[in-house]
């Protein structure tokens, strides 16, 4: 732990170099991201959260599931919601809802896993070299490009909104959340350029990790049919006692209804200790992993000199990564799936 928390040691200088940001623009050190986040779309929950809702009602309907039984790619229809789901949230509709951004926001993503890619293949002297000449990296530009341009319009538009309101917008606008960026980016930078790399960066975040989650925890519920009926009656019940009705009719669900659903945290908790997510933790000697012991956690780079509290010294520039929490050998029955030994809310 001390190696994370270390002033010399960085997560993110090692992401930016992986991920070529100087030249697909994926920075991780856009603070108002977090700020935006943990200030702003935290303390809206109840107020977003039934858009979310909304947006997923419209994201069940596309899956047009005309029986009981009907046979979905999981994967392929996880990833779609949460890009419809998130860009409800991050950018509003219409464009979250717009074929064009969709494609963009799912698949920078798969663009700079091809950049990794590239880069664990040339190491680090060899891909700064070719990266203007990589397809990988032109690729995940142009998403990029194709984002900033979108948000002309939007940002133009809240810009001079806000001239005449007190504040950014309210919660729940369309905007609102980058309405909420802008509001933590010096003046000189509030241009759509830099809040479409903040929309890419956050896409990159978000979809691909939140939808291979949602699809595991529903693969694990489908293999273990046991814990269907407990997981359905929690959430009637919490449904039924905490559900309000809408003008529009729809009953939704607040920040504090989730919180009663422990089993259902229960399950999903043990389902992500179960399937570790390996994008973005490869080793950095790898150009993917062979074996258990090579999913290891994001690497954490030296920006300088550091000495430990044990008398280890690691020169500039040293990587430090550890070996997954769903791969250590050590851990108690980390191949067995039990919520009641896990977690204890069953």
């Amino acid at each position: 732990m001390e190696s994370k928390t270390h002033p010399a040691a960085d997560v993110s200088a090692e992401r930016n170099e992986r991920f070529m940001g100087h030249w697909t623009r994926a920075r991780v050190q856009n603070t108002e991201i977090y700020s935006a986040i943990r200030q702003d779309l935290s303390k809206n929950l109840n107020i977003v959260l039934p858009l979310i809702q909304d947006e997923t009602k419209y994201a069940f309907k596309e899956l047009n599931i005309q029986s009981e039984w009907t046979s979905v790619n999981i994967n392929s229809a996880m990833l779609r919601m949460i890009a419809l789901i998130s860009g409800r949230v991050f950018v509003g509709s219409p464009l979250s809802r717009s074929e064009e951004w969709l494609d963009a926001s799912i698949n920078y993503t798969r663009a700079l896993s091809k950049v990794q890619d590239d880069y664990l293949g040339l190491g680090p002297v060899l891909s700064n070299i070719a990266a203007p000449f990589l397809s990988s990296v032109w690729r995940a530009r142009g998403y990029m490009t194709k984002a900033q341009t979108w948000m002309r319009p939007l940002v133009a538009e809240i810009l001079a909104a806000e001239k005449t309101m007190d504040g950014p917008s309210k919660a729940g606008v369309t905007g609102c959340f980058i309405s909420w960026l802008l509001k933590y980016i010096p003046d000189a930078h509030k241009t759509a350029t830099r809040v479409g790399e903040d929309q890419m960066i956050v896409s990159f975040a978000a979809i691909h990790t939140t939808s291979n989650t949602a699809a595991m925890a529903i693969l694990d519920l489908a293999s273990r049919p046991q814990y269907i009926g407990e997981l359905r009656e929690e959430v009637e019940t919490v449904v039924a006692e905490e559900g309000e009705q809408h003008e529009d009719g729809n009953v939704y669900l607040g920040k504090a209804a989730f919180a009663k659903m422990k089993k259902l945290d229960s399950f999903i908790k043990e389902s992500q200790r179960f399937n570790s997510l390996a994008f973005g933790m490869r080793n950095h000697a790898l150009q993917k992993p062979q074996s258990d012991g090579d999913l290891v956690t994001p690497a954490y780079k030296l920006l300088s000199n550091a000495t430990f509290s044990n008398g280890i010294k690691l020169p500039k520039g040293t990587r430090i990564t550890f070996p997954h929490h769903g791969q250590q050998k050590h851990v108690n029955n980390e191949q067995v799936f039990e919520l009641r030994k896990q977690h204890g809310s069953w």
